[in-house]
């Protein structure tokens, strides 16, 4: 602290790994509060997929989780720190909206054995082709949409940069492959979203996961800009 004295900062994350199936089989609300209840807990965290706030082009349509989520934070005089999947291995269903699964090649990863709950795994997984023009554009219009509602926002402390591969942390361990042809490509791409999470989101600070370049997609790239 300013004076020496020893800080208890503490993230709660509210939903993790699981999106919003975090919450099955409880009640969604209760649940949320007593997140927010925690005493340590100064600020929130969310992770949802981007099936969980975009169901079609154009809007944003957040499940009741989210919408609640920012409710409570308010109640409790709390923030928010978020980070959007667009791959998720510990969910049944898909964490791309529909709009862009129709449209977005699927590439299957090879090299690797998933051995951590079951998700889409047991019947292999698939990466989206991120650098599809369509994939390209409903990413960027996805940061615009959340952007305009959030940047800014009292209510949000930190926006994490949404990354390749599982839980967007930059990395599809322990499979070995991407879906890219080459890691020239992957790193390409990824650094042109980034800079578009730079274009959109002026006022809310982001923040990068300092995850090792596992996956070959750029990382450490998007880290030395981070850090820039």
């Amino acid at each position: 602290g300013p004076g020496g004295e020893p800080m208890d900062l503490e993230l709660t994350y509210v939903t993790g790994d699981f999106g919003g199936n975090t919450f099955r089989g409880q009640d969604m609300e209760k649940a949320i509060e007593a997140f927010a209840q925690v005493p340590m807990g100064q600020k929130l965290y969310l992770r949802p997929t981007w099936r969980e706030l975009q169901k079609r082009p154009g809007r944003l349509d957040p499940d009741a989780y989210w919408t609640t989520v920012f409710a409570v934070t308010k109640q409790y005089g709390k923030r928010v720190g978020f980070r959007v999947m667009m791959s998720a291995p510990d969910i049944a269903e898909p964490a791309l909206p529909d709009f862009v699964l129709a449209k977005v090649p699927m590439v299957r990863l090879r090299g690797g054995e998933w051995q951590r709950g079951p998700g889409l795994l047991q019947k292999g997984y698939e990466e989206p082709r991120y650098d599809h023009p369509f994939f390209q554009d409903a990413f960027r219009e996805l940061n615009a949409l959340l952007a305009a509602e959030f940047d800014g926002n009292a209510l949000v402390e930190y926006v994490d940069t949404f990354m390749y591969g599982f839980w967007g942390e930059g990395h599809t361990w322990p499979f070995t492959d991407h879906p890219f042809p080459d890691a020239s490509t992957a790193e390409r791409t990824f650094v042109n979203m980034f800079e578009t999470q730079l274009e959109y989101w002026k006022r809310t600070p982001l923040a990068t996961n300092t995850q090792p370049d596992w996956s070959r997609v750029g990382n450490s790239e998007l880290i030395d800009r981070t850090i820039r």
